[in-house]
């Protein structure tokens, strides 16, 4: 097997010649694996990394299989027999795995594809090949958009299409910035998702539902019925997270109404209570993602989350299972200290506090 590449002259990116390169031999990927290890400073000939050059040739071909399928393979076949219809399909949560083209190390997430179709329609499992196809190559998140977006444009001939990705970088998360938690989205609109804003509006309003969550469970609910006076069901949340990552989060005992603490979620934190039901935190003095309770036994369990108008902070309603630890000084509630008003005697210091 060959692939073609384009070479450019270092001194002239216009003379670009097309160079055919043979794919290399197992027996020869094997052996860069073991030049590798050696390189990370372990040896090659040890007991337990003996067969890992056979083990990660194997992984590789299952890895970046994506390279040996075309997506016009899953793409070509249709069925015109739906009663005419011509709505929008989507297929949201599509989870996928890839490796970023830059470091070689995994970035994760989930897509959210939709289309108008003329004429017919594709398999819905065939969206997922499709992610699977670009996901299963050395990528960039941009690219891996754009991919799937053309592919679809070009042999569905849809009426529009639209395409999300969100995922975490493990090169963000797991070297350099060491950001873990952080998600990157990219989108990617043709036709009358292009055109049309409210087309647009309805797309990320089906991705993108309330997180609003039922006490005792991660499913979303959208009861709207069961809302207090003058409190509304959010179509889209889009949390804004602060320049280190983060958003306050003030919770409150869902059984009392008193504020019990106010802490910092990351994108990690937050999507770890929003799948649990548990609340998390981001400690910034230890760097760390921690769930509230797992130590004290001081366990929050989510009843509901709302945003303020620019969904820059949080308040979440908790139920405690147990009221007596929420403070680390074994208080129920964080906010003990009633400062007095006026001009008394208490002492007052208004210089500057590192919080941490």
């Amino acid at each position: 097997m060959s692939f073609s590449v384009k070479r450019l002259e270092e001194d002239d990116n216009s003379n670009a010649e097309s160079v055919v390169l043979k794919r290399p031999t197992r027996q020869e990927a094997e052996a860069a694996v073991r030049v590798l290890i050696a390189w990370a400073g372990d040896d090659p000939g040890r007991e337990g990394v003996t067969d890992t050059p056979k083990r990660v040739a194997k992984a590789y071909e299952e890895l970046y299989s994506g390279y040996a399928h075309d997506p016009k393979e899953v793409l070509t076949t249709t069925f015109k027999d739906v009663g005419g219809y011509q709505d929008m399909v989507l297929v949201r949560d599509i989870p996928f795995y890839s490796h970023c083209e830059h470091h070689m190390v995994p970035f994760m997430g989930q897509a959210h594809i939709a289309y108008y179709p003329v004429g017919g329609v594709v398999g819905l499992s065939k969206l997922a090949r499709l992610v699977d196809i670009y996901a299963k190559r050395l990528q960039t998140q941009e690219t891996m958009t754009a991919q799937i977006s053309d592919a679809l444009e070009e042999f569905l001939g849809a009426r529009g299409v639209a395409v999300m990705l969100e995922a975490e970088h493990m090169c963000m998360s797991m070297r350099g910035v060491q950001k873990a938690g952080a998600s990157t989205m990219t989108s990617r609109f043709t036709g009358v998702f292009k055109d049309d804003s409210a087309e647009r509006e309805k797309f990320l309003n089906l991705v993108r539902p309330s997180y609003r969550l039922s006490a005792g469970t991660s499913a979303m609910s959208s009861a709207s019925d069961r809302m207090p006076a003058g409190i509304e069901e959010s179509g889209r949340f889009t949390p804004r997270f602060d320049r280190d990552g983060l958003i306050p989060c003030v919770t409150v005992d869902a059984a009392s109404g008193d504020v019990l603490m106010m802490a910092w979620m990351n994108a990690g934190a937050l999507r770890r209570t929003l799948e649990s039901g548990f609340v998390h935190y981001w400690s910034r003095s230890r760097g760390a993602l921690w769930r509230k309770g797992e130590t004290s036994g001081a366990v929050q369990r989510v009843v509901e989350i709302r945003t303020d108008c620019d969904q820059d902070i949080l308040l979440i309603s908790a139920a405690v299972e147990d009221r007596a630890g929420t403070c680390h000084t074994g208080r129920t509630t964080c906010f003990y200290r009633s400062v007095p008003l006026g001009a008394g005697p208490i002492e007052r210091d208004f210089g500057p506090v590192r919080a941490d």
